[in-house]
């Protein structure tokens, strides 16, 4: 569809360079060409007349293209937002990109230079805003960017039938970043449920059961004693199941009363409502957990080593990946393998035993069909 356009070139009063004005279908801009020579300037407006005329093609043909960041940002989180996990740090994710991209930027002028340019950007900030606590990890700073992004993304191109031609390559954005591999030791399980007071339970259930931080916040109506197993939806909305132990059943009766709905609680610790038993939630099993770690002793843990440590115990007991896969809930082996399942010396050394035990039972069965020589 042809177009109306206007364009001029004209020096304002007091300036050294050219500026030029453009209509297209009665949208007016204006911007300065940085050229002191007329001839120059009118070359420079007319490439940025072509400019401005394939923008306006490309958000006739795909409106939904020209949908501003963070009108997009509200509609996933409007359609998706209730079923996310730790919806507020979503939030605060969103509210840094927002910033940093700008509210109308459209969602197709998201680049790869862009997302790049940004995990780098969050890669250089501190954690919870404090120097002390050091720079936010690299691995961090690509998931609050690019997992971000690629979301509201997808959901528009594969939903709202947005067009995205340049969409980023979401697969080439991540860096290979060496796994996570710390677990907690059975010495500092020990330190840490000595001092952990009400925490203590949701601690040992957290390790028993291998579940996220926020699977392992049960209520009472998810128990269910006669079928001895616990009910809940996990991650991407997938149903899981914990049956419970003779170690689950004994986490569980210890705190059974303590509160009608909620498994785990605390004692209140405001003057107005000290001793009053409140829920455990996802804030503050966190901050709890750190000031226990921090009175036991036991430097460098978070909550989610608590699941790595339960996926690598259950390994190490049975030697069985796939019961540690189905165990933590995971989709497929290849998350296990790679992010709960570590070789370490230890492992070496019992299967290079096993190795020469094998080696002098096989040599010893040699010599004794030879006669002894």
């Amino acid at each position: 569809m042809a177009r109306k356009s206007e364009i001029s070139v004209y020096k304002p009063k007091g300036s050294d360079v050219f500026h030029c004005r453009i209509s297209i279908d009665g949208e007016r801009k204006s911007k300065s060409t940085g050229c002191a020579n007329k001839r120059d300037a009118e070359a420079w407006a007319k490439r940025w007349k072509a400019h401005r005329l394939r923008k306006a093609e490309e958000k006739a043909e795909n409106p939904g293209g020209q949908m501003g960041f963070l009108a997009a940002v509200d509609r996933f989180m409007a359609e998706k937002g209730d079923r996310l996990v730790a919806v507020k740090d979503l939030e605060r994710a969103f509210d840094w990109l927002v910033d940093e991209i700008g509210e109308d930027t459209p969602l197709v002028d998201i680049t790869s230079e862009m997302v790049t340019k940004l995990v780098a950007k969050r890669g250089m900030q501190y954690r919870w805003g404090r120097a002390d606590a050091g720079v936010v990890s690299r691995l961090y700073a690509q998931r609050v960017v690019v997992d971000r992004l690629q979301s509201v993304c997808t959901r528009a191109k594969d939903l709202w039938k947005v067009k995205l031609p340049d969409e980023p390559k979401w697969s080439e954005l991540y860096e290979e970043i060496k796994p996570r591999t710390r677990t907690v030791s059975y010495a500092e399980e020990e330190a840490i449920l000595a001092v952990a007071g009400d925490l203590a339970p949701l601690v040992e259930f957290t390790l028993l059961t291998g579940l996220r931080r926020s699977d392992a916040l049960i209520e009472w109506s998810q128990v269910d004693w006669d079928a001895r197993r616990i009910k809940m939806v996990v991650k991407n909305d997938n149903p899981h199941e914990v049956r419970i132990t003779k170690g689950i059943e004994r986490v569980l009766e210890s705190v059974r009363g303590h509160h009608d709905k909620f498994v785990f609680t605390s004692r209140h610790e405001c003057r107005e409502r000290a001793g009053q038993r409140v829920p455990v939630c996802y804030k503050s099993y966190g901050y709890f957990f750190r000031k226990v770690c921090r009175r036991a002793g036991v430097e460098g843990l978070t909550i989610h080593d608590l699941r790595r440590t339960a996926g690598e115990r259950m390994y190490r007991a049975t030697g069985d990946i796939a019961a540690a896969s189905k165990f933590l809930g995971h989709a497929n082996l290849d998350i296990t393998r790679k992010f709960y399942v570590h070789v370490v010396l230890d492992d070496v050394e019992e299967r290079q035993i096993a190795m020469e035990n094998a080696r002098h039972q096989a040599m010893e069965e040699r010599r004794r069909r030879n006669g002894g020589r």
